[in-house]
């Protein structure tokens, strides 16, 4: 399990317009951490509480950090945030 493997699996949670950016890699005696700054669209609240949901359905330990922004724009709302999957050694 690496990198890509996370990477792979946000993009099948995100649309297509999404923007994922591997940031770096955190290891300890016991995980690895995979941070990855992500930008997508959506049209409404709901869409970002689905996205939330489908994080917490994965069966990887994944965090979404703070602070997560969102900011209106022509097509609808723009969301920024960080998101870490941990994985053990």
């Amino acid at each position: 399990y690496d990198a890509q493997a996370s990477e792979k699996i946000l993009s099948g949670l995100l649309s297509q317009n999404a923007r994922i950016e591997f940031q770096t890699q955190v290891d300890n005696a016991k995980f690895s951490t995979f941070v990855f700054k992500v930008q997508f669209l959506i049209t409404s609240p709901k869409e970002f509480f689905d996205f939330v949901e489908s994080l917490n359905k994965l069966n990887y330990s994944v965090h979404l950090s703070e602070p997560v922004s969102f900011s209106k724009s022509q097509n609808g709302i723009e969301i920024q945030t960080m998101v870490l999957f941990n994985q053990v050694k």
